[in-house]
């Protein structure tokens, strides 16, 4: 009994002996590998230190407590009050383990030449973290973009189930900018920003599968020197998918000098949406939006790099006078930027901007299919304007097609160098910025001309390019209204007389070019006024090169040779030829039926006296007759009985001469 009772005691000891032994030896082991990881900081220039290290063997728990890292400049500080990994395991092919990891008080401050920013946070929380042993660091001396690499590639290289941060915050306080000849200066500004609860799961290889943020709440103030003024917002229900910080790590990647080329756009999130947005400026505009959206969003190194921002951003100073060498540079710099950024839509719902002169809202913003500095579609829907007199401006839906940002960096040197006096070519390259727009359900009031203006629908494209001009064109333009005077003219003048107040005009053009025939062809083309009369014309015009396509200079040159080819015009009365009766009857208190009898009298006279040098001319009086008495439909057709050209028909004065050289018809129908 007594020997196995010292064998049970002598078996406690030695148990209990080699338990503390193998917490003593990992205890060690793993200060020592907290003490390398901070030397390997301090090798690279980077200034650390931690405070006590403590290791729990049974829960295999490390925490390393007052961790301070500073960049060698002083230009960016890290501290943490206490880290702590539990479920730890040792170092295996230089990695670690850990079912969770926190971090306790954590402050992060960097600084510029004109401010300092600070992050803060309580508590940041990881489960099932998995990451390298020791941290990836940047060369001593790094620039901005290594360090940032660093950064990326060791986020690159961890993996995580989640992380969460219950609260956070960042001030960011920037110092007063004097004043220069060429810029109003400013005052201290400064922005408070406040985070809610962040949650990001599925982290690995740079990517997270998820991650939402209940709220951003922003407070601070903006403007110029002596006019600052403060403002508050909120972005709440931040939701992202697949992200992925490739294209980031890419971006910091040094490039090659000389004109970049496209390296193709890599995804950088599937999916953004926030619940609600609002800005408020002191004694200024409120914004406020709600369901907001991002899809397809990515980047292209190849354009859009960090030296490439930094350079953009030097250029962009206000105070710093930009030479003609510096200008194009920055056009070309902002264009490439533009190009290196895509994405499948942005859209957002809701929408209201409030000020003191009136408040605009919309229904919904939508913009689909940005790449290579081009967006293939923008479209406003429930446009409302409120002015500060009560008016009201409304808008069914408004679309942009093709809005090229490129092509309009693409020639702003040009344009600012031309002034308020652009070339034509100038003005011809705008057909490069947009393929058109669009709008429909445009109600505008005009209470200088005593009503409102509204637009049932108007739409205007063109396209396939030869050189500088497009060679297709198309308008559509759809019950326009609007209120009309006796000074807009024939035939607004005749409803007027009648007693009309308002109009309504639609009309539509067609022009293509067809290069094989060397013709621009114009037509289906027609105009409407309603009650009075109907136009459509179809023509061709002949002898047209491509080079009239190609610049200003090549399509005046062209045009003037031009030839005039067969035209067909029809013309349909829906009133206006009673009206016009009417309106000179009233004028000389006569009779309508008398004044049609002389009106056909003077017609079959002046037919008949034309009918030596045009021998259809009775013909033509006849329809002109039959037009008189059933005003219905009149067509008509025009053939140039020769190579006519169109300029020297612009330009003659003898009616009888132009006529001589085309063959004319008319007839009049049902």
């Amino acid at each position: 009994m007594k020997k196995a009772l010292l064998a049970a005691l002598a078996l406690v000891v030695v148990g209990i002996g080699g338990y503390f032994g193998l917490s003593f030896w990992s205890k060690e082991k793993a200060r020592g590998e907290v003490e390398n990881i901070f030397a390997n900081l301090r090798e690279s220039g980077t200034q650390a230190s931690h405070g006590e290290i403590a290791f729990d063997l049974p829960n295999r728990a490390l925490s390393v407590a007052d961790i301070a890292i500073a960049a060698a400049d002083g230009s960016s500080t890290v501290k943490i009050a206490r880290v702590t990994a539990d479920g730890l395991t040792p170092p295996s092919g230089g990695r670690i383990t850990a079912d969770s990891v926190t971090l306790h008080g954590v402050e992060v401050r960097t600084r510029i030449a004109d401010g300092e920013t600070t992050y803060e946070t309580p508590l940041v929380e990881i489960a099932g973290y998995s990451g390298p042993a020791a941290f990836v660091l940047p060369p001593v001396a790094a620039t901005s973009a290594a360090t940032l690499r660093a950064v990326l590639q060791h986020f690159a290289a961890m993996r995580a189930d989640r992380i969460r941060l219950p609260h956070a915050t960042a001030r960011v306080r920037l110092a007063a900018v004097a004043a220069t000849p060429r810029t109003p200066g400013t005052d201290a500004r400064s922005l408070d920003v406040d985070y809610g609860a962040f949650l990001a799961e599925g982290i690995g290889q740079g990517r997270i599968a998820h991650l939402s943020l209940d709220r951003i709440g922003l407070k601070g103030q903006s403007g110029p020197q002596n006019a600052s003024q403060g403002f508050v917002g909120t972005l709440e229900q931040i939701e992202v998918t697949a992200v992925d910080t490739a294209p980031l790590l890419a971006l910091t990647q040094p490039q090659p000098e000389g004109r970049p080329e496209p390296a193709g756009y890599m995804p950088l999130y599937g999916r953004a949406s926030a619940g609600s947005y609002s800005l408020t400026q002191d004694g200024g505009p409120t914004l406020m939006v709600s369901d907001l959206l991002a899809e397809g969003i990515a980047l292209d190194p190849g354009l859009l790099n960090l030296a490439r921002l930094d350079a953009l951003n030097a250029l962009s100073k206000p105070d710093h006078a930009l030479s003609a060498e510096e200008s194009t540079r920055l056009m070309a710099l902002t264009s490439d930027v533009l190009k290196g950024v895509g994405f499948t839509s942005i859209s957002m719902s809701n929408a209201s901007l409030s000020a003191a002169n009136g408040k605009t809202e919309f229904a919904n913003l939508t913009m689909t299919g940005y790449a290579a500095g081009k967006l293939e579609r923008m479209r406003i829907d429930g446009l409302i304007n409120h002015g500060a007199d009560a008016s009201v401006i409304t808008l069914g839906n408004a679309t942009m097609n093709g809005l090229s940002l490129a092509a309009l960096m693409d020639l702003a040197p040009k344009t600012v160098s031309e002034g308020a006096d652009p070339s034509a070519d100038s003005v011809l390259a705008l057909f490069h910025v947009l393929d058109g727009f669009e709008f429909a359900d445009l109600t505008v009031p005009e209470p200088e001309l005593g009503g409102t203006v509204s637009v049932r629908s108007f739409a205007v494209s063109w396209d396939q390019f030869i050189g500088a001009i497009p060679t297709r064109f198309k308008l559509r333009a759809r019950e326009i209204t609007g209120p009309i005077s006796e000074a807009d003219g024939a035939p607004f003048n005749l409803l007027v007389a009648a007693g009309m107040t308002s109009a309504t005009l639609s009309f539509k053009l067609d022009m293509a070019y067809d290069q094989g025939a060397q013709a621009i062809m114009i037509g289906p083309a027609s105009a409407q006024v309603d009650d009075a009369l109907s136009l459509s014309l179809d023509a061709r015009l002949t002898n047209v090169p491509s080079a009239a396509f190609e610049n200003a200079t090549t399509a005046l040159g062209a045009l003037d040779q031009a030839g005039l080819g067969p035209m067909k015009l029809v013309l349909v009365n829906l009133g206006a030829a009673e009206l016009a009766l009417r309106a000179y009857v009233d004028l000389t208190n006569g009779d309508i039926e008398q004044m049609r009898a002389e009106l056909i009298t003077a017609v079959q006279e002046q037919a008949h006296d034309l009918s030596t040098d045009f021998p259809n001319a009775e013909r033509i009086g006849a329809a002109l007759v039959q037009f008189l008495k059933t005003p219905k439909t009149l067509t008509l057709t025009l053939t140039p009985t020769g190579d006519v050209k169109l300029a020297d028909l612009a330009q003659t004065d003898d009616p009888l001469a132009a006529a001589r050289q085309l063959s004319l018809d008319l007839v009049a129908g049902p």
